[in-house]
């Protein structure tokens, strides 16, 4: 913006009027704490809610020390566990696999780092920019009102929810998650093996939480699911459960570029949420997602020739050496042995567009399904950046 007199003005104008709202807030607060109203209590809670100058705060910023989970010790238990060795009730009295990290910046970034007497050191990055999670930490508003009330639904052990209720319960009807996080606990790499959520089990939760807590369930890709176990959850919302699904025209309808979903809730849910709406879609994108919601025959073609172009270009990787992800989605990842970074760029000089890095899965790539035209391009890319692996370097 040039450097004008006008623009002096304006900044001047908007440095005296943030002072302005800044030194009021002061005031209204200064006021409010001597001689404040009643708190409100909601429904859920035996307690009334805290004013802001209430609320009390973790340690935030870095370097600072926190409680974490060894990712080994997590998945020993896990295996103890199944294999009938351990109860999981110990869970909730032993804090297994809980150690001590360490918060720290490095290099502008945020590091989790933390050493298990078992299985030695591990780090995490937490933020690629270190100024921009401290942003972010600095607008936390503070704790809720301790939790009461509620021990069975919250009762976790060491993740024992200890503040508020929460508004909203995400379900996971999978770990079939391809992103490896360390630890996680809906990712089957680490917990060796696939856990799916029966109908039964889906229903028993909805009916073991307040009736009046909305459960939010995303089916961005549940068009593209092949397993004969997975059903829609869209029944519980015909039934009259507080049950929010979660789905977008990114995926099955082709429309990434418009930005659209959508939600399959009960009226009033919809008007409740109405007014935290990020804003008004144009016509164009309005009618293009009514009419792909219509063209049924359309999306059943589209997840034949994603599923069918999946299945074959995962078979041609495997068949070269080169392990895949098992996906439900309209892409797959698949171990390439090196940094995928640079093997974008080869990709691009190529005429070849693959995804973005998603760490910690640095030596995994992301390949969206697309033509058959565009895979088979991918194909012929890949074969030449990378040679064939034989039965012995194949398992490296």
């Amino acid at each position: 913006m040039p450097n004008t007199v006008g623009t002096q003005i304006a900044r001047t104008f908007d440095w005296v009027l943030c002072k302005a709202a800044g030194i009021t807030f002061n005031t209204i607060q200064y006021f409010n704490k001597r001689n404040p109203n009643p708190s409100v209590t909601p429904k859920w809670s035996d307690k009334p809610l805290l004013k802001s100058w209430e609320k009390t705060k973790p340690t935030l910023g870095f370097p600072r020390q926190t409680d974490s989970l060894c990712p080994a010790c997590v998945k020993e238990a896990r295996e103890a566990i199944i294999a009938g060795k351990k109860d999981w009730r110990d869970l909730m009295s032993e804090k297994v696999g809980e150690i001590k990290a360490q918060i720290i910046e490095r290099d502008g970034q945020v590091w989790m780092v933390k050493d298990c007497p078992l299985h030695g050191h591990y780090e995490d990055m937490m933020a690629v920019d270190s100024k921009w999670l401290n942003w972010i930490e600095r607008q936390y508003p503070g704790r809720d009102i301790p939790a009461h009330n509620d021990e069975d639904l919250h009762k976790h052990g060491s993740s024992t929810v200890r503040y508020g209720r929460g508004s909203v319960l995400t379900v996971d009807l999978t770990n079939r998650c391809n992103m490896m996080c360390d630890p996680c606990f809906m990712d089957a790499n680490q917990v060796g093996y696939v856990h799916e959520l029966t109908l039964d089990e889906v229903k028993q939760l909805l009916d073991g939480i307040p009736k009046d807590m909305p459960v939010l369930i995303d089916e961005a890709y549940h068009h593209f699911v092949d397993d004969p176990s997975y059903a829609t959850s869209v029944p519980y919302v015909i039934e009259g459960r507080p049950v929010i699904i979660a789905r977008t025209f990114s995926k099955i309808a082709a429309l990434a570029g418009m930005r659209l979903g959508y939600a399959v809730a009960s009226a009033d849910i919809v008007q409740k949420m109405r007014p935290y709406s990020m804003g008004s879609i144009n016509a164009l994108v309005k009618h293009g997602g009514a009419a792909s919601l219509k063209d049924t025959a359309a999306q059943a073609e589209v997840k034949n020739k994603v599923m069918a172009l999946r299945k074959k270009t995962t078979s041609e990787l495997n068949a070269l050496g080169y392990e895949t992800l098992p996906s439900e989605t309209n892409f797959f990842m698949v171990s390439i042995g090196r940094e995928v970074v640079p093997v974008i760029e080869e990709f691009r000089k190529k005429g070849v567009a693959v995804g973005r890095p998603f760490p910690p899965m640095t030596t995994h790539m992301r390949v969206s399904i697309g033509t058959a035209d565009e895979m088979a391009r991918f194909m012929t890319a890949f074969k030449e950046i990378f040679p064939a692996k034989s039965k012995t370097t194949a398992g490296v």
